[in-house]
């Protein structure tokens, strides 16, 4: 689909999804503005609700967006069965970071973060793939793992990865590119054409 198409679709799922995130941002190539689009990609921060226990231990959570989705989706088509939309492509068994759906009009990919994933994942799922290749490179230039999924984190910290108190407290993109010694780049300069005019240069 052309960009404006891509554009008006995302903007209507946002809407749609509004009331079940406390956060929600459009992703990948539309976010970079490229003419033509696969899908839809976004990133949420959901709304959860926390079920606890008599003795206050959590024992289930409720992620909203993920809810609101599976249900959307059963509702309409129970058997998930492949002829049919919406339906699932994968994560729909379970709540995980991912859902890949295809809605009538359009597939899409939504990814669920949190407030310490927030910024990475906008980060890494906006692309472009070379532009992620690069910072990864970058990180490991100046003693850093960059796990897109994660953060920064120094590739000394012998720590658990699963640790969320591993990785350097980056809550913004503009963050993420201090800590790598870079100016912020914006979403339509992460492409080779202009990552090859300015790496030489130094950023």
């Amino acid at each position: 689909m052309n960009l404006p198409t891509a554009q008006h679709y995302a903007a209507k799922l946002i809407d749609w999804l509004t009331p079940t995130c406390t956060r929600i941002n459009v992703v990948g190539s539309i976010r970079r503005e490229r003419p033509a689009c696969a899908d839809i990609d976004l990133i949420c921060l959901p709304k959860i609700t926390e079920h606890r226990d008599m003795l206050g231990a959590v024992i289930a959570r409720s992620n909203h967006a993920w809810d609101f989705l599976t249900d959307y989706v059963k509702e309409r088509n129970p058997l998930n069965s492949p002829g049919r939309k919406p339906r699932f492509i994968s994560g729909g068994e379970k709540e995980g970071k991912q859902l890949l759906i295809d809605l009538p009009k359009c597939q899409l990919d939504i990814w669920f973060a949190t407030e310490t994933t927030w910024a990475t994942l906008l980060l890494c799922r906006t692309g472009s793939k070379e532009h992620n290749i690069w910072l990864a490179q970058r990180a490991q230039a100046h003693g850093l793992h960059w796990n897109p999924h994660h953060g920064l984190r120094p590739l000394t910290d012998t720590s658990d990865p699963a640790d969320p108190a591993a990785y350097l407290h980056t809550p913004t993109e503009e963050a993420l590119y201090t800590a790598l010694r870079l100016s912020y780049i914006p979403p339509k300069d992460r492409e080779i054409p202009w990552l090859t005019k300015h790496i030489d240069s130094g950023l």
